[in-house]
C-alpha cells in the first residue's frame, strides 16, 4: 500500500484516483494515512449485511458504494445518497441492465463493455 501511495502522490494525482477494494483494511489503511484520496467499498453478491453494517465496519463513509450490481435497488440508491455516497454498481455487462441501473439513479457503471452503453 505505500508503494501505490508513493506512486500517487508522485504523479500526483491525489485529487483524481479512487482505490476500490472489496478488503476492507486496505481501504482503511489508505484512509487513516491518506484521507483526501477517495475510496470504494466494493460488495459481492453474497454479503447480506445492511448499508449500515458495511459502512460502521469500515469505519468512516467511502466516497463510493460498489455492490454487485444485482443487489443495486432505488432504496439502497437513496440511502446511499442520503450518506453522501455514489453508489457505481460492478460488473454491469448487459446493455438492458446498464440502462435500467442508470435509470433507477445509480451514480456510474463498472463494466468491461463500454461500448455497449
Amino acid at each position: 500500500m505505500d508503494l501505490l501511495l508513493g506512486v500517487i502522490r508522485e504523479k500526483k494525482i491525489t485529487q483524481t484516483v479512487t482505490i476500490q477494494s472489496f478488503d476492507i483494511r486496505t481501504l482503511q489503511y489508505l484512509h487513516k494515512i491518506e484521507p483526501a484520496i477517495s475510496t470504494a467499498l466494493l460488495i459481492d453478491e453474497n454479503d447480506h449485511r445492511s448499508l449500515q453494517q458495511q459502512v460502521d465496519e469500515l469505519g468512516y463513509i467511502p466516497t463510493t458504494y460498489s455492490p454487485h450490481y444485482s443487489l443495486a435497488t432505488p432504496s439502497l440508491i437513496k440511502a446511499c445518497h442520503n450518506m453522501k455516497m455514489k453508489l457505481i454498481p460492478w460488473t454491469v455487462n448487459d446493455a438492458n441492465k446498464m440502462k435500467e441501473l442508470k435509470k433507477m439513479g445509480v451514480d456510474g457503471l463498472i463494466t468491461d463493455y463500454p461500448n455497449r452503453f
